[in-house]
This record gives C-alpha cells, sequence and structure tokens, in this order.
C-alpha cells in the first residue's frame, strides 16, 4: 500500500543466512480480529517471509509463510506445515486472523489481484507456554539482496469487540 506507513524488514543474503524480524505484542481474546497487510517481494531459493503468532514465551502457535521455490503459501499450526491454494504474489495481500475458540482460529487471506482464500476451525500448535497469542512476529529469512527482496508489513489492526449481557 503506497503511501501509508510500513514495518520494511531487509534480509541481504540468500537461503535464509540473514534475517529480519519484528514482534508486536497483542492482546487477543475469543472473538477478536487480527488484520494487516503484507507485501513481499521476490524470494530467492531457500528464503522465507511472512508471520506467526506466538504464545507469550516467543513459541509459535501458527505461521504463514512462503519459501523461495515454492509454488504457494504455507500454513503451519498443529495441523503441521501444509501448503495453501493461495500462489505467491508480489503484488501484497490482505490477511485476517480471528481467534474464535481456546485452541483455535480462522484465517482469511486476500490478494491483491482479488483472490480470497479462507482457513476455518484451525488449531494453534500445542506448546509448553500455552496456547494463548501474546504476540506477532513479521519476518524475512534471506529472502534476497536489493529492493526487490524486501518485505513489508502496514494497517495492522486488532478489533476488540466489546460484549454486553442481557
Amino acid at each position: 500500500n503506497s503511501n501509508t506507513r510500513s514495518w520494511g524488514m531487509y534480509a541481504g543474503g540468500t537461503g535464509g543466512s540473514n534475517s529480519a524480524s519484528a514482534t508486536r505484542t497483542v492482546s487477543m481474546g475469543i472473538g477478536n480480529t487480527i488484520g494487516f497487510s503484507m507485501d513481499n517481494g521476490v524470494v530467492t531459493s531457500g528464503g522465507t517471509v511472512g508471520f506467526g503468532l506466538q504464545n507469550a514465551t516467543g513459541e509459535n502457535l501458527m505461521e504463514l509463510y512462503f519459501t523461495g521455490g515454492a509454488s504457494f503459501y504455507t500454513l503451519n499450526d498443529n495441523a503441521g506445515a501444509v501448503a495453501t491454494t493461495l500462489a505467491n504474489t508480489t503484488s501484497g495481500l490482505d490477511v485476517s486472523l480471528t481467534y474464535t475458540g481456546a485452541n483455535t482460529y480462522t484465517v482469511t487471506i486476500t490478494g491483491k489481484g482479488g483472490n480470497t482464500v479462507s482457513y476455518t476451525g484451525r488449531t494453534f500448535s500445542t506448546r509448553g507456554g500455552g496456547q494463548l497469542p501474546a504476540q506477532i512476529r513479521f519476518f524475512n529469512a534471506g529472502a534476497g539482496n536489493g529492493p526487490t527482496y524486501d518485505l513489508f508489513f502496514n494497517s495492522l489492526s486488532i478489533n476488540n469487540p466489546v460484549i454486553t449481557t442481557q
């Protein structure tokens, strides 16, 4: 998204030899949704770019990432790493992730070209530090050298609905 503030992840080198990451604390309860835009450039073979939700001890609960040389983005959670049906794009993605239950979530990913995929009823990875989302991590692990290999995130938002009882 042009003309907006972004987090830029610059990680020269290839195959994960250099990495850049940023973590931000998130306070999510069941029913909350976190959304943001992700714009990855070209990713060289062996490099990886993406994001993950982590618990308070920094353990990954889920990740969505693209690895250079692959055809599709990968979703990694309690079911293991599985290829999505979303092909790699350098045009950008809009991501919306909803915390739906004690250990479950739904993620919807829309490519800037219009292709949307949703994964519902997903389960966070079981970790020693628990399954409560406490931070989000954005990362670029060796995508390549130069500006066409940079990764950007922006428009981060978390909805915190107010629920009233009657």
